[in-house]
């Protein structure tokens, strides 16, 4: 159910008794020194302020497996993200 953040104001996706957005929850988290780190998440999130990353179309290594190096875009301090790729199939009949 979209409703509007208290905190941010923007139009998210919450359950009916959230006030706040996930991402304003991590920022949140991280402020308070409650995690250090962000795991197996859909989105990246920077382990220092909290922000959401965003992944430049162009930038295909970040669709590969593996370990990279990022700066943060909003607090421009470098952190590390670690990519897992998983696949699923599908087969019907022709």
């Amino acid at each position: 159910m979209a409703k509007k953040c208290e905190k941010c104001g923007q139009e998210r996706h919450m359950l009916p008794w959230e006030t706040e957005c996930y991402s304003c929850g991590i920022k949140q988290q991280i402020k308070d020194g409650e995690i250090t780190e962000i795991s197996c998440e859909d989105e990246i999130y920077c382990p220092h302020c909290g922000e959401d990353y965003e992944i430049d179309v162009d930038n295909c290594e970040l669709y590969v497996e593996g370990e990279y190096e990022l700066v943060c875009y909003e607090c421009r301090k470098p952190f590390s993200v670690e990519v897992r790729v998983s696949y699923s199939y599908s087969t019907y009949k022709k």
